[in-house]
């Protein structure tokens, strides 16, 4: 309540104070090991279920009913106070801080039919374009042997320049983790996660492998201390469109054509399909592929769009799971304000 209510405080003492210690001490200890932190964290969480299953069978026939109820409720309420507290020591906080608009001075602003039009006109050309300028590519669909080696060393590199040319630190070295098997995060209707708990961003392996790049900086950024959706696909975007890398600048272009495609859908619906007829070919393969590859781990088994929106409003984010799709306007009114087109090279 005291960081939401001064903004500019948790800016200034927990943002760019005391996270930086956090990030510092997770990124240069536990985030060093080779392996992704998230099987670790799951085997513990396993190892601590099943101790506390067995402490509660053994415990079973002591005290009274009444004294087994306060005993599970003291219980039950301490780990929950534990994991409350860490997500917010460790990352939580960020939430309270000062939007990214009123930082960098611009003001997103709802867009009337022709201007999604003409956002889309540009950006689908120049995901085209971006295409071209990988070698050895035709029209069929980018497969996993064109991502870059060392991807997140590259992409890592892309979102600190991104971000330091914005103005924001970059300290500590957040970490990208691939996720196995495919479909670890999918089949709950997640493409990345970032876990405050251990310092990582993760990425599933069963993404298309055109959209690993953009996803996983969508991820770091997450861990340099940005909690909005919306946020995290702007700076994910400025990173990837701006990259040395061929393969990495398309993932950024090609996503964010996909998101400005999902804005005309919503307001251009019967021009939509002889639209997307007109696309560059390898562009049309490319987004059916990321359609399959969405596709293959079938229905949501369980209601993770529903929980991911209400915990999005639980965090003041009043816009929900549509914070996502606030990229549109945020890249929008950044190029206008720094006129830069295209925003990338």
């Amino acid at each position: 309540m005291f960081f939401n209510a001064f903004p500019g405080i948790t800016e200034a003492v927990y943002y760019k104070g005391l996270f930086v210690v956090i990030r510092y001490c997770l990124d240069y200890t536990i985030c060093l090991l080779p392996i992704p932190l998230f099987y670790l964290l799951a085997l513990c969480l396993i190892y601590l279920g099943f101790r506390s299953i067995k402490k509660a069978w053994e415990k079973r026939n002591i005290g009274t009913r009444i004294q087994k109820i306060k005993n599970s409720a003291l219980t039950t309420g301490a780990v929950l106070g534990g994991i409350i507290f860490l997500f917010l020591f460790l990352w939580g906080f960020n939430y309270a801080r000062l939007s990214i608009e009123s930082q960098l001075e611009i003001s997103p602003r709802p867009l009337d039919s022709l201007e999604v039009k003409n956002e889309v006109d540009y950006y689908t050309k120049l995901a085209a374009q971006a295409r071209k300028e990988i070698e050895g590519l035709d029209t069929i669909a980018i497969t996993k042997a064109f991502l870059p080696k060392a991807m997140e060393k590259k992409v890592r590199k892309d979102l600190e320049k991104a971000l330091n040319e914005l103005g924001f630190p970059t300290h500590g070295r957040v970490r990208g983790r691939m996720l196995f098997p495919e479909g670890i995060l999918m089949t709950f209707g997640v493409a990345g996660v970032y876990i405050p708990f251990i310092g990582e961003g993760h990425v599933d392996a069963g993404l298309h492998p055109i959209t690993h790049p953009y996803t996983m900086a969508h991820e770091m950024a997450h861990g340099y201390g940005f909690t909005d959706e919306g946020t995290c696909n702007f700076l994910a975007f400025l990173a990837c469109s701006q990259s040395e890398d061929p393969v990495i600048r398309y993932s950024g272009y090609l996503s964010h054509t996909r998101d400005v495609l999902v804005a005309y859908r919503r307001v251009i619906s019967d021009q939509y399909p002889e639209f997307r007829a007109t696309l560059d070919k390898g562009v049309i393969a490319d987004m059916n592929a990321i359609n399959i590859a969405n596709a293959r781990f079938g229905r949501d088994w369980i209601p993770m769009y529903s929980i991911n929106n209400l915990y999005l409003k639980s965090q003041g984010i009043s816009e929900g799971i549509l914070s996502y799709s606030r990229v549109v306007l945020l890249v929008k009114a950044f190029r206008e304000k720094n006129q830069k087109p295209g925003i990338g090279k």
